[in-house]
């Protein structure tokens, strides 16, 4: 068993293989079991396999098989930091915490979102009511009707944040996914220079090992630059973020102001307001979550955008090093 990463370079491609040791390497061997055992009984084509293994690798937690790919290589470049004492970069401890946050992002996002679409339901029990007052009914209808234009706005920008399937956040994703693995990327290269100069250097004659020292480091260089390159478009996904947080607080208050409508049509009915205050009540519930959550994902996105700016310091000052 092997972990192999593979790149293109003259004449052909390089292939860095190292012995995986790690939890995730365990699972997959049990995997590579019962797919072999499958294509033997039921003569499973490769593509079924191919199938039958994404499906696998979604019911472990990953949502694709560059996620998988990004968790294996960080987590047997931990062990392999660990088990030869070596000191973890900065920026790969930046990258943790970097990615640690933004999946705290989706995790509100996610909340939230689970909240506006409960909460739209309660437009539709203002207009149920409304059919069931005499005088002030239309006016219900009407705030029931803006409440629900504007919650249906807000539900699909946090989608959007969320992780829907949209361009923009399929992108982001993508951006922090590549930045990843191209920083992994980058570490692996650099053990493997280290190890091919030692190699070189145990050599009696060393001439023949110059051509393949040139096309590694030539690799390792366009690593970094892409490293950095890719850091950069994680960056710039993560300076709208503070933005859309202050669009979604705007809108917050939009809603306040059509609650602040449906409060005062209450204070008007007399004996048929007891639907009408509880749906208030659910409603003072809803945004006062609502408030604690704008601001924890206000935080985080601010964090982000710092650590994402003192990522591209870190991986750019470690290029350099690299070069030299």
């Amino acid at each position: 068993w092997v972990l192999a990463v593979a790149m293109p370079c003259d004449d052909g491609y390089l292939s860095l293989r190292f012995r995986p040791q790690g939890k995730i390497f365990r699972q997959i061997k049990t995997l590579y079991a019962k797919l072999v055992q499958r294509e033997e009984v039921k003569t499973f084509a490769p593509e079924a396999s191919a199938t039958v293994m994404m499906e696998e690798l979604e019911a472990l937690g990953f949502a694709s098989y560059q996620a998988f790919m990004v968790e294996v290589l960080r987590e047997e470049q931990q062990l392999r930091f660990k088990n030869s004492e070596r000191e973890i970069p900065k920026h790969q401890a930046t990258m943790e915490s970097l990615v640690a946050d933004v999946q705290r992002v989706q995790s509100i996002t996610r909340k939230m979102s689970v909240g506006f679409r409960n909460i739209r339901g309660e437009p539709i029990n203002m207009r149920i009511l409304a059919s069931r007052i005499e005088g002030s009914g239309a006016a219900v209808s009407s705030i029931s009707q803006n409440y629900e234009v504007m919650a249906g706005e807000m539900w699909e920008e946090l989608n959007r944040m969320a992780g829907a399937d949209t361009d923009k956040s399929n992108g982001m994703h993508e951006a922090f996914l590549n930045g990843q693995f191209s920083l992994l990327l980058t570490e692996v290269m650099t053990e493997a220079v280290e190890h091919f100069e030692e190699t070189k250097i145990a050599e009696v004659d060393s001439t023949k090992f110059e051509v393949e020292q040139r096309q590694i480091a030539a690799i390792l260089n366009t690593s970094m630059r892409n490293a950095t390159t890719r850091i950069q478009v994680m960056i710039e996904n993560c300076q709208t973020m503070p933005d859309m947080c202050r669009r979604l607080r705007r809108r917050v208050n939009g809603l306040d102001v059509v609650k602040l409508f449906c409060r005062v049509e209450s204070g008007r009915l007399t004996g048929s307001d007891s639907g009408l205050e509880g749906i208030i009540e659910r409603l003072n519930k809803f945004h006062s979550e609502v408030d604690t959550q704008l601001a924890e994902l206000s935080t985080c996105a601010r964090t982000i955008v710092t650590s994402g700016r003192r990522l591209h310091e870190q991986v750019s000052d470690h290029s350099i090093q690299g070069a030299a």
